[in-house]
C-alpha cells in the first residue's frame, strides 16, 4: 500500500509539471515584425477595385501589442492568434475598430465585419 502511495504521490507530481508547463505563454516571435498593405477591398467589389495606393502598416510586438499605421495617422493595437485565426483591434481612445482573419505565412488576410458581407472591408498585408 505504501507503494502505490509513493507511485500516486508521483504521479500526481508529474501531471502537475506538465501542466504547469503547458499553461505557459504562447510564443509569438514567429509572427513579430511589420507588415504592409497589399491591398484593401469591400467584400464583392471587383479585382480593379483594390485599393493600392494609400499606405497602412501593422507593427506587431510579441506582448501582444502593436500599431497601425495608415498614411500620417498611427493607433494603438491589440492582436492575438490561435492557429492560423488572427484577431486586430485598433484603439482610438475609447474607440476600438476590431478586425478578424487568418495570419498564415506572413500574409494578413483579415475583415473588419462578416466576411460574407458586401459592406465588410477586407484588407491583405505581407511580412516586410
Amino acid at each position: 500500500m505504501k507503494n502505490f502511495k509513493n507511485v500516486l504521490l508521483i504521479a500526481i507530481f508529474v501531471i502537475g509539471v506538465f501542466a504547469l508547463t503547458g499553461c505557459g505563454k504562447k510564443d509569438l516571435s514567429a509572427y513579430v515584425g511589420t507588415y504592409e498593405k497589399e491591398f484593401e477591398k469591400y467584400v464583392g467589389d471587383t479585382d480593379e477595385s483594390k485599393n493600392t495606393t494609400d499606405a497602412w502598416t501593422i507593427i506587431l510586438n510579441e506582448d501582444g501589442t502593436g500599431k497601425s499605421n495608415r498614411d500620417d495617422e498611427s493607433y494603438d493595437a491589440d492582436w492575438s492568434i490561435d492557429g492560423d485565426n488572427f484577431k486586430f483591434t485598433e484603439k482610438f481612445g475609447p474607440i476600438k475598430n476590431e478586425y478578424t482573419g487568418t495570419l498564415k505565412d506572413g500574409k494578413i488576410d483579415m475583415f473588419n465585419g462578416d466576411p460574407k458581407n458586401d459592406l465588410t472591408l477586407e484588407v491583405v498585408l505581407n511580412k516586410k
